[in-house]
């Protein structure tokens, strides 16, 4: 999910959607405009909400939230999370094990790297060259295979497709009302569609101004520190994938690692939750800094927890979990559109 915030990080240069062709020039100039008008009804919207509740006085949002009934346990959830690093620690050492057999890794320029050139567009694959001639024969990097972003990606998806279907079969046996109940509550779609829209709008100024807080602490604390981009935004901007892994990365970004993490987090973990802790408001926290963490760059827990606590509170008010995902999808598209016209 870390992919939808780096782009306040991003530098300003072409990029394209398959990862080759004409960059984006004029077009992308109008969409920055239309952009940022969206942030500032996102904004304002935001501020309105804030300013109607406290108007109303201190009154708890989630007081009439809901009932989810269901006999979720935190067996459950240890199922979930095991299934997921079985799968990837089994995927990702067969797949790595292939690889090695076949040839050893080669660094691409930044922190990308591959293990293959068969994943590369063809004339990325004549710019390869043998970059560890120089290297010290005896050092660690040239001796290591190291796993291609590609092997990475392939057991991470095929790791969260793993977790995910313990969720939903978890949800079908002991959620009252089966996968229906389970995904949409009670609300019709013209109001989960509304709170999905709304919701998104407020989540990019809100998580852009948390990180931006963040990033001018930080410097000033820090002035050395290195502000890492995700993984798949480096891989993409390097523009030298061939386009089916393009596509791939960009199908996992916007739409496999929002589900997924939405079916865990928010409808299983935070489910499994309720009954166990008196607060919504502390299981909200909860949930949100393990949700921060899990994405494991520091600079970024700050808007990530903010964005958790947006997707948590909408799933608690609504009982709908289509909210909280389509608010997910929507901010993680958002980023990758910027990513592609270089914004």
């Amino acid at each position: 999910m870390v992919q939808s915030v780096t782009s306040f990080l991003a530098q300003s240069q072409p990029h394209t959607f398959l990862g080759h062709g004409v960059p984006v020039s004029g077009s992308a100039a109008v969409i920055e405009i239309f952009s940022q008008g969206v942030w500032a009804l996102g904004l304002a919207l935001g501020a309105v909400l804030v300013g109607r509740w406290m108007i109303k006085g201190p009154i708890d949002p989630l007081s009439n939230a809901p009932h989810r009934s269901h006999s979720f346990t935190p067996e459950v959830v240890v199922t979930a999370l095991l299934a997921y690093l079985v799968a990837i620690v089994v995927c990702g050492s067969l797949l790595q094990s292939i690889e090695g057999m076949e040839q050893s890794s080669l660094p691409l320029t930044g922190d990308t790297v591959v293990g293959s050139t068969d994943f590369l567009r063809p004339e990325a694959r004549g710019e390869m060259t043998e970059v560890d001639q120089n290297q010290n024969p005896d050092s660690e990097s040239a001796n290591t295979v190291k796993p291609s972003l590609v092997e990475n990606m392939i057991a991470d998806a095929v790791a969260r497709l793993v977790g995910a279907a313990v969720c939903v079969i978890v949800a079908i046996r002991s959620f009252s009302g089966g996968l229906p109940k389970f995904l949409f509550g009670e609300l019709a779609w013209s109001q989960w569609l509304l709170w999905s829209v709304v919701g998104a709008l407020i989540a990019s100024p809100m998580c852009d101004l948390v990180l931006g807080g963040t990033v001018v602490l930080i410097k000033w604390l820090d002035p050395a520190y290195d502000f890492e981009q995700h993984s798949t935004l480096v891989a993409l901007s390097e523009g030298v994938y061939a386009w089916y892994v393009v596509v791939s990365l960009r199908l996992s970004a916007g739409l496999l690692a929002p589900v997924t993490e939405e079916l865990f987090f928010r409808g299983l973990l935070q489910t499994t939750l309720l009954p166990l802790v008196r607060s919504r408001w502390l299981i909200l926290v909860g949930v949100s800094s393990v949700f921060a963490l899990a994405h494991g760059q520091l600079h970024f827990f700050p808007a990530l927890f903010a964005l958790s606590m947006l997707l948590g509170y909408s799933y608690e008010k609504t009982g709908c979990l289509m909210i909280p995902l389509l608010i997910h999808m929507l901010f993680n598209a958002k980023t990758l559109l910027m990513q592609y016209l270089g914004l």
